[in-house]
């Protein structure tokens, strides 16, 4: 399975069939081609999941009354989407601000609590450790929220994120959240973090050495 990342909008592809379709269109859009998709529009995949279509939700984002009603309004949210890795710990409290407050952790549960949204919880692998996303999990079911995925870090191939690591480091550290999560809460989807087709080598390494513990992986798609 694959998540295809446009900016700040996440778009989940639960069924197996899809990820291929999708993977392709990527690439060949990437590279000029013209791709053909024909619909058969008398096949039945079943039911979709809510898991399909779901949002960023930034914990800088202004929590004001308009962002929480469409956060609400999503079947998934990804927190904090985009902005863990240097700053934000899900048990740690914010920074005053002089304008209105951003989300904090219990904030963004209770918008997702409200709205009946699963959670993709992005872990932050600069200040945080495999025990400290074990306990995130842990707080986000007992609030009685439903984890879709945790996704293991940020951008982490990338030499301008504070996470920056060898396809080899990540890896290991991504084997690490796998065991602590799973220990305290089993089942729990582990979602790897690649980049694009610039970091195909990169992406290679990291895929064939989680293999065995990942779920998924969030693709972070830039076309230029």
């Amino acid at each position: 399975m694959a998540m295809l990342r446009s900016s700040r909008l996440n778009g989940r592809t639960p069924h197996r069939a899809l990820a291929p379709l999708l993977v392709a269109l990527a690439y060949a859009t990437a590279a000029g081609a013209q791709p053909r998709v024909v619909v058969d529009a008398t096949a039945s995949r079943g039911a979709v999941s809510r898991d399909v279509f779901g949002g960023d939700l930034e914990f800088i984002n202004t929590r004001s009354p308009e962002v929480e009603a469409l956060a609400a309004e999503l079947p998934l949210l990804r927190f904090p989407g985009g902005d863990a890795d240097s700053v934000f710990r899900w048990d740690q409290p914010l920074a005053p601000r002089c304008t209105r407050p951003g989300f904090d952790w219990p904030a963004a549960a209770a918008v997702a609590a409200r709205g009946h949204a699963a959670v993709f919880l992005e872990t932050n692998i600069v200040q945080s450790t495999p025990a400290n996303a074990a306990l995130w999990v842990q707080d986000a079911v007992g609030r009685g929220l439903r984890v879709a995925g945790v996704g293991i870090g940020n951008e982490v191939w990338g030499d301008w994120d504070a996470g920056h690591r060898s396809a080899s480091r990540y890896a290991a550290d991504v084997i690490a959240h796998a065991a602590a999560i799973r220990a305290v809460a089993p089942g729990t989807r582990i979602v790897l973090e690649i980049g694009t087709r610039n970091e195909d080598a990169w992406n290679r390494e990291a895929v064939r050495r989680t293999a065995a513990v990942i779920d998924a992986v969030d693709y972070h798609y830039y076309p230029n």
